[in-house]
């Protein structure tokens, strides 16, 4: 992976010093952000090329199939979604490989856009449809409107995208397409969000989650200011468990609290990024938890044991049980679309390990 500073899930001693990673490098930026991008961040959008809005209201046929440069093929189609009742608009990529056998079933990656970006975003990254031709797996992205933050929405009935992710969208590909079981999902800003959200809300249902650029803070009220986005949960204090349910930070604590293990993450951000606050932030809380799951949990079932070797087994056996398994990347980059799209081969990468490791 092309990285400049990584903190990876470390080799955690079982001695007296122990740690969860080194720290991320505080890497300051190294060139001047462009206006533009932050005059596009300000208004709350993401930085992809103004042809890949998703703001036509062309309505896409029953089935519109095309096959991409790398040999991949591309359905543009509707699932209707009883909960919202209305037709949300899907893109589902699949492997070249994919009608040559039958029999053979893939691993899925879901892969939320950002503010205001097309629901075909991902789809049309070329680093990772090349990646798709020896390391097959279905890709799909769907229309979560402009800024519904992918949470199901107490104010608006038409906006309840983790009850169409989980009960509508998550059984349609199940149903119409050859898949293996396995899940990951990813997005970039508003989409990187989205990708916790559902983790957060059903780890069982995946293999390994990502987030580009994650915009981890969304619903927090800050000093002097209600929490961005408020129009999707309403008041604060009517709907606190909303809320609460969107709170990425403390719905993480309240897992490691309750000994729930989460499946495999990784999170990158670019160092030019108005975003990498947010992230180095949440990089430090998946820190301070795992030495909370070291200190509390494993620590007190290593004593009495003598034999180094044997203590040091015992670690690590629980440590793969117990910690969170994360890794965080920061390269150059903005909030912007050649990041995003530079990026999607490592993020493709990692997800591929995770779905042969859960074969």
């Amino acid at each position: 992976m092309r990285c400049v500073a990584a903190v990876l899930l470390a080799c955690v001693a079982a001695g007296p010093c122990s740690c969860t990673g080194a720290a991320a490098t505080q890497t300051e930026d190294s060139r001047p952000r462009l206006a533009a991008d932050a005059r596009q961040e300000e208004k709350g959008e993401d930085t992809v090329p103004s042809a890949e809005k998703a703001n036509d209201a062309t309505k896409t046929p029953e089935k519109a199939v095309e096959t991409m440069p790398e040999g991949c093929v591309r359905e543009l189609l509707t699932v209707r979604s009883p909960s919202m009742k209305r037709d949300i608009r899907v893109a589902v990529t699949l492997p070249p490989c994919y009608a040559a056998d039958a029999d053979a079933r893939y691993p899925v990656l879901y892969a939320l856009h950002g503010m205001g970006a097309s629901y075909k975003v991902f789809s049309d990254m070329s680093p990772l449809r090349k990646f798709m031709v020896d390391h097959p797996m279905i890709l799909v992205g769907f229309d979560a409107d402009r800024a519904s933050c992918y949470v199901d929405s107490p104010v608006k009935p038409d906006s309840q995208f983790t009850t169409f992710f989980f009960d509508e969208l998550l059984p349609y590909v199940a149903a119409h397409y050859r898949t293996n079981g396995a899940h990951g999902v990813t997005g970039f800003s508003m989409g990187g969000y989205g990708a916790l959200h559902y983790l957060l809300t059903k780890p069982e249902a995946f293999a390994s989650a990502s987030s580009l650029s994650g915009a981890f803070y969304l619903f927090r009220a800050q000093p002097g200011r209600p929490p961005r986005h408020a129009e999707l949960l309403g008041d604060t204090d009517k709907n606190a468990e909303a809320y609460a349910r969107c709170d990425i930070p403390g719905r993480l604590e309240k897992f490691v609290a309750d000994g729930v293990k989460l499946p495999p993450i990784l999170l990158a951000c670019g160092t030019e990024d108005g975003l990498i606050a947010q992230n180095r932030t949440f990089v430090k809380l998946l820190i301070e938890q795992n030495h909370e799951i070291i200190n509390t949990r494993i620590k007190p079932q290593l004593e009495g044991i003598a034999d180094p070797l044997e203590r040091r087994s015992k670690f690590e056996k629980l440590k793969a049980e117990m910690i969170i398994n994360f890794a965080y990347l920061e390269t150059p980059g903005g909030h912007d679309w050649p990041y995003w799209k530079g990026t999607s081969e490592d993020i493709a990468r990692f997800h591929w390990k995770h779905f042969q490791a859960a074969k």
